[in-house]
Protein backbone atom coordinates (compact mmCIF):
# COMPACT_ATOMS: atom_id res chain seq x y z
CA UNK A 1 0.00 0.00 0.00
CA UNK A 2 2.75 2.21 0.48
CA UNK A 3 3.23 5.04 2.33
CA UNK A 4 0.20 7.24 1.28
CA UNK A 5 -2.05 8.44 4.27
CA UNK A 6 -4.79 8.16 1.83
CA UNK A 7 -4.55 4.06 1.73
CA UNK A 8 -5.10 3.43 4.92
CA UNK A 9 -7.56 3.84 7.79
CA UNK A 10 -7.36 2.59 11.45
CA UNK A 11 -10.07 0.78 12.98
CA UNK A 12 -10.00 1.45 17.32
CA UNK A 13 -12.11 -1.01 19.36
CA UNK A 14 -12.29 -3.79 16.84
CA UNK A 15 -12.86 -7.59 18.63
CA UNK A 16 -13.93 -9.22 15.53
CA UNK A 17 -13.22 -8.44 11.65
CA UNK A 18 -16.57 -9.63 10.76
CA UNK A 19 -19.14 -7.54 13.30
CA UNK A 20 -19.91 -4.00 13.81
CA UNK A 21 -19.04 -3.99 17.85
CA UNK A 22 -20.26 -0.64 19.63
CA UNK A 23 -16.87 0.46 20.78
CA UNK A 24 -15.79 0.53 16.72
CA UNK A 25 -14.50 3.28 15.09
CA UNK A 26 -12.54 3.57 11.81
CA UNK A 27 -10.33 6.86 11.92
CA UNK A 28 -8.54 8.26 8.47
CA UNK A 29 -4.63 8.40 8.30
CA UNK A 30 -2.85 11.75 8.25
CA UNK A 31 1.16 10.27 8.44
CA UNK A 32 2.49 7.26 7.94
CA UNK A 33 6.50 6.79 8.71
CA UNK A 34 7.17 3.33 7.53
CA UNK A 35 10.29 1.24 9.41
CA UNK A 36 13.90 2.48 7.17
CA UNK A 37 14.56 -0.84 6.10
CA UNK A 38 10.64 -2.60 5.03
CA UNK A 39 10.38 -4.07 1.66
CA UNK A 40 7.31 -5.01 0.32
CA UNK A 41 8.85 -8.22 -0.89
CA UNK A 42 9.73 -9.68 2.66
CA UNK A 43 7.52 -9.47 6.22
CA UNK A 44 10.75 -8.17 8.04
CA UNK A 45 10.31 -4.52 9.77
CA UNK A 46 6.99 -4.62 8.64
CA UNK A 47 5.95 -1.68 10.90
CA UNK A 48 5.01 1.62 11.14
CA UNK A 49 3.98 4.01 12.66
CA UNK A 50 1.01 6.35 12.41
CA UNK A 51 -0.37 9.72 12.98
CA UNK A 52 -4.33 9.83 13.26
CA UNK A 53 -6.63 12.29 11.72
CA UNK A 54 -8.38 14.40 13.86
CA UNK A 55 -7.76 16.93 17.03
CA UNK A 56 -4.10 17.07 18.23
CA UNK A 57 -4.75 15.67 21.47
CA UNK A 58 -7.79 13.45 21.08
CA UNK A 59 -8.63 11.73 17.87
CA UNK A 60 -10.36 8.62 18.60
CA UNK A 61 -13.20 8.21 21.43
CA UNK A 62 -11.06 6.71 24.68
CA UNK A 63 -13.30 3.86 26.33
CA UNK A 64 -12.55 0.56 28.58
CA UNK A 65 -12.34 -1.15 25.00
CA UNK A 66 -10.21 2.14 23.20
CA UNK A 67 -6.71 3.44 25.38
CA UNK A 68 -3.84 4.96 24.02
CA UNK A 69 -0.64 3.45 23.65
CA UNK A 70 2.30 5.74 24.31
CA UNK A 71 5.54 6.17 23.19
CA UNK A 72 8.50 7.09 25.27
CA UNK A 73 9.62 10.73 24.94
CA UNK A 74 13.16 11.04 22.85
CA UNK A 75 15.14 11.17 25.58
CA UNK A 76 13.76 8.58 27.37
CA UNK A 77 15.37 4.76 28.19
CA UNK A 78 13.61 1.81 28.23
CA UNK A 79 13.54 0.12 31.61
CA UNK A 80 16.37 -2.36 31.47
CA UNK A 81 14.11 -4.35 34.17
CA UNK A 82 11.06 -4.52 31.79
CA UNK A 83 11.26 -8.48 30.45
CA UNK A 84 7.55 -8.62 29.03
CA UNK A 85 4.75 -6.78 26.89
CA UNK A 86 1.31 -7.15 26.24
CA UNK A 87 0.66 -7.62 22.51
CA UNK A 88 -2.46 -7.77 20.37
CA UNK A 89 -3.81 -7.91 16.51
CA UNK A 90 -5.09 -10.13 13.79
CA UNK A 91 -1.53 -11.33 12.27
CA UNK A 92 0.17 -14.32 11.19
CA UNK A 93 -0.28 -16.94 13.55
CA UNK A 94 1.09 -19.61 11.26
CA UNK A 95 -2.19 -20.95 10.71
CA UNK A 96 -3.50 -21.46 7.48
CA UNK A 97 -6.21 -18.33 7.38
CA UNK A 98 -5.75 -15.32 9.55
CA UNK A 99 -8.13 -15.15 12.91
CA UNK A 100 -11.03 -13.05 12.64
CA UNK A 101 -10.89 -12.41 16.76
CA UNK A 102 -8.37 -10.04 17.88
CA UNK A 103 -5.32 -12.25 19.52
CA UNK A 104 -3.40 -11.04 22.62
CA UNK A 105 -0.87 -12.13 24.97
CA UNK A 106 2.40 -11.45 26.39
CA UNK A 107 5.36 -11.03 24.44
CA UNK A 108 9.79 -11.43 25.25
CA UNK A 109 10.75 -7.53 25.17
CA UNK A 110 13.71 -7.41 23.34
CA UNK A 111 16.02 -4.25 23.81
CA UNK A 112 17.73 -2.98 20.92
CA UNK A 113 21.29 -0.96 22.00
CA UNK A 114 21.60 -0.85 17.91
CA UNK A 115 21.70 3.40 16.66
CA UNK A 116 19.47 2.71 13.78
CA UNK A 117 16.66 1.15 15.97
CA UNK A 118 16.62 3.95 18.49
CA UNK A 119 16.28 6.71 15.61
CA UNK A 120 13.45 5.12 13.85
CA UNK A 121 11.74 4.76 17.41
CA UNK A 122 12.36 8.48 17.66
CA UNK A 123 10.90 9.70 13.96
Amino acid sequence: YGNSSRNYAVRVGDYHTLVLEEFEEEIGVQQVVMHQQYRPDSSDHDIALVRLQGPEEQCARLSSHVLPACLPLQRERPQKTASNCYITGWGDTGNISSPRNRQEGWARLLLSSRQEDRKWVQA
